[in-house]
């Protein structure tokens, strides 16, 4: 547990409470290892960049698409919210939030800011239109693939396989994202 303080996200689920720290970089050179990560999220680079185990860092290397995707999301979201808390919790100037939506949600949480941090959020999450989002729960689905340094790419692995092997598995039932 030691290195889960580098963190930068926790993936898992609340079924059987089982997480994994993960560490986001915005190029797969500043990944870093650390007791406690177990995944290193980056940007996609080209049709190359696939899910792999690096065992020098001891993560899942998961590229992730980039524009219009979760990497540009979540990115977007740490610069506004580190962008708000650096004006003191008020609204940044255009130069630090040149995006109209942005400055509109720092908007919202001045006009909040005397109130407890859970009420807020959940205020906003009332504001959300979550019937714009298709949501599912996280089911457990075979592998459809698996991804070893020893056999490279195999379709369809039998259970039994290499443990060295990164598993790939499509989202069960639906393409929509996890919220």
């Amino acid at each position: 547990m030691r290195g889960v303080w580098k963190a930068d996200l926790f993936l898992g689920n609340n079924g059987p409470d089982n997480w994994v720290g993960t560490t986001v970089k915005n190029s797969a050179a500043r990944l870093e290892g650390a007791q406690g990560l177990r995944i290193g999220i980056y940007p996609k680079q080209n049709d190359s960049d696939v899910p792999r185990k690096d065992d020098a860092l001891n993560l899942v290397r998961l590229p992730l698409p980039y524009d219009g995707a979760f990497m540009e999301t979540f990115y977007k979201a740490f610069f506004l919210v580190r962008a708000f808390l650096r004006a003191d919790a008020r609204v940044p100037g255009e130069e630090h939030l040149p995006d109209a939506e942005d400055r509109f949600l720092c908007k919202e949480l001045v006009a909040r800011r005397d109130y407890p941090i859970l009420t807020v959020v959940e205020a906003l999450r009332d504001m959300s239109q979550r019937d714009l989002l298709q949501t599912a729960d996280v089911t457990e689905v075979p592998p459809t693939a698996a991804l070893s340094e020893a056999e490279g790419l195999v379709e369809n692995p039998s259970p039994a396989s290499d443990p060295e092997f990164v598993t790939l598995s499509p989202v069960a039932g639906t393409s929509a994202h996890r919220t």
